[in-house]
């Protein structure tokens, strides 16, 4: 049985004193992505998350790492 994998996008906003979004640190983002989750209500997720792609998971076949062979 196939799988899928579907992406989606979800908006939030970070309020700093910088002008420079590329400033923001990764615990701004964090904050701000937590935040943004806290005040959305169960039925405003399918509007709030956008959808981006979808893809077929591809079933990969693992091969067992064998050791090194020994040199003499």
């Amino acid at each position: 049985m196939s799988k899928y994998t579907h992406t989606f996008d979800l908006c939030f906003n970070v309020t700093t004193d910088s002008d420079d979004p590329f400033d923001v640190t990764a615990e701004e983002l964090r904050g701000g992505i937590l935040r943004r989750m806290a005040n959305i209500q169960i039925d405003e997720y399918e509007e709030a998350c956008g959808y981006v792609d979808s893809a077929e998971e591809i079933e990969v076949e693992t091969i067992e790492k064998q050791p090194p062979k020994k040199e003499w």
